[in-house]
């Protein structure tokens, strides 16, 4: 969540959330990311009418990270605000 809430203040267009455990290769409802407990409770409400894109990538995707930045649909899964 704190993420989160920091790319809202500094006005970010885009959040990379990177995450130890395994993460779907589909686009994921931020709802699920909280029901498996990958995101804590508060992060739905965060990301709920943010003005930035979320995605989520594990620790493997490191060698796609530079492709990933300059174009992260291509690389990272989307997470949805709503299911």
């Amino acid at each position: 969540s704190l993420a989160a809430w920091l790319a809202g203040r500094i006005g970010a267009r885009r959040l990379l959330l990177v995450k130890s455990a395994p993460v779907p290769e589909i686009p994921v409802p931020v709802d699920q990311l909280a029901g498996d407990g990958l995101v804590d409770s508060a992060f739905p409400r965060f990301i709920a009418n943010a003005p930035y894109k979320v995605w989520i990538a594990n620790p493997e995707d490191h060698g796609r990270l530079e492709r990933g930045l300059l174009q992260p649909e291509s690389v990272f899964t989307p997470v949805t605000a709503r299911c």
